[in-house]
């Protein structure tokens, strides 16, 4: 049996901000951006979801939020 899955969002959301969230496709996503914009910081999140190391650094981008979302479909 095949079992297979995907990353479909991540989300972080704090009080009194608005939440902060990427959307993916199933298949290949290719995440782009400036240096300092976050990329590093995406991939960091979803390490730290799947069990990997932690805490996530201290930036000051993430000093508002406390709490992270990993929506994955089967």
């Amino acid at each position: 049996m095949n079992k297979r899955f995907y990353i479909k969002e991540l989300r972080v959301i704090g009080d009194n901000i608005t939440p902060a969230k990427i959307v993916f496709k199933k298949g290949f996503n290719l995440v782009t951006g400036g240096s300092n914009a976050g990329k590093s910081y995406i991939a960091s999140c979803i390490d730290f979801m799947f069990g990997g190391k932690g805490p996530l650094k201290d930036i000051s981008q993430s000093k508002p939020y406390h709490t992270i979302f990993l929506e994955i479909e089967t």
